[in-house]
C-alpha cells in the first residue's frame, strides 16, 4: 500500500496491494498484477515511482511470473525493490533480471536480543535455538518461528534416526496445500542442518 505517497507502493505478505488484511500466507498475482499498473502511471507527487516488494518469497509462481516484463523492460523514472532473505525461493528467471545486493549477517547477540524481545512467550531454549537456526538473518528466524521449526527440524532429524514411521510424519508436515510454506522452511533447515555435519 502506498503510506501516503502516491508515487510509492509497499507489497508484503499480510497484506493485499490495497492495504486489507490477506491470510493465504502469499503474494498473490492479484497483487502482483495491481502493482504493475501502479509503476505503469505517470509520477504524480514527485519525479519517480517507487514500489518495494517485501517477502519476494511468499510471491506465488504466477505472479513471479507476471512480473518478469515490468522487470525486463521497467518505465522510465520507476524503481522496483524485491527483497527476500529466501532467495532459493524465487525464480531464476526472476533472479536474472535483478541486481542482487547481499547484506552481512547480524550477530547472534542482535538475532537473540531481536527475538526475546518481539516473541516475549517463547522460552528461553527456545530463543537460543531460533538465534542459532537463524544464522544472523532476523528474517530467517521469524521464518522458522512463524513455522514452529523447532517441531519441523526435531521431526527431519528423528527422520533420519528413527526410520520409516518418522520419514512419513516429515512428509505428512510438508506436503499438505495448507503446508506448503513448511517445505520450503524444511529445505532451508536440511541446509543448516548439513553444514554442520
Amino acid at each position: 500500500y502506498s503510506l501516503g505517497h502516491r508515487d510509492f507502493r509497499f507489497l508484503y505478505q499480510g497484506y493485499t496491494s490495497d492495504g486489507k488484511p490477506n491470510t493465504s500466507g502469499q503474494i498473490k498475482v492479484n497483487d502482483i498484477r495491481d502493482a504493475i499498473a501502479f509503476t505503469q502511471k505517470t509520477p504524480a507527487q514527485s519525479d519517480n515511482r517507487v514500489l518495494i516488494v517485501n517477502d519476494f518469497h511468499m510471491v506465488n509462481t504466477q505472479g513471479q511470473n507476471a512480473l518478469l516484463k515490468t522487470l525486463e523492460e521497467p518505465r522510465k523514472n520507476t524503481t522496483i525493490f524485491v527483497l527476500t532473505h529466501m532467495p532459493h525461493m524465487i525464480l531464476p528467471t526472476i533472479k536474472s533480471r535483478c541486481v542482487q545486493m547481499g547484506l552481512r549477517r547480524l550477530s547472534y547477540d542482535q538475532v537473540h536480543t531481536y527475538i526475546a524481545t518481539q516473541y516475549p512467550t517463547l522460552d528461553a531454549d527456545s530463543i537460543r535455538a531460533y538465534a542459532t537456526l537463524g544464522n544472523g538473518s532476523i528474517g530467517d528466524a521469524v521464518a522458522y518461528i512463524d513455522a514452529d521449526a523447532l517441531a519441523l527440524y526435531d521431526t527431519m532429524v528423528s527422520a533420519m534416526c528413527d526410520g520409516a514411521d518418522s520419514v512419513y510424519t516429515l512428509a505428512g508436515s510438508v506436503t499438505a496445500k495448507k503446508n506448503e510454506h513448511n517445505f520450503a522452511v524444511l529445505c532451508k533447515l536440511w541446509q543448516t542442518f548439513s553444514a554442520r555435519l
